[in-house]
């Protein structure tokens, strides 16, 4: 008898770990799209202006990115006949 109602001990002890692994395990492949830590694009939007706010259209655009790890890197886009540009 004692015997008997070890094992359905150990046997109540094994499921309930093997039901939490599982549900740790649902909750983790669950959550995962959703914790983007970072991006990787992005986009910069925006008007070219003169100083009364006119827009300015085929002006060039360049933006100047740095990183610690690469030397400064340059994007250019001409603006649209609107004068927005956009960089993606």
């Amino acid at each position: 008898m004692k015997v008997d109602a070890r094992f359905r001990q150990v046997r109540t002890i094994c499921c309930l770990n093997i039901l939490t692994a599982a549900l740790v395990a649902a909750v983790i492949l669950f959550a995962a799209p959703f914790a983007n830590a970072q991006s990787t694009g992005g986009r910069i939007r925006g008007t070219v202006t003169d100083t009364s706010g006119a827009a300015i259209a085929a002006a060039k655009v360049t933006i100047l990115m740095s990183r610690r790890t690469h030397p400064v890197m340059r994007r250019r886009a001409p603006t649209e006949n609107t004068s927005s540009s956009r960089f993606l």
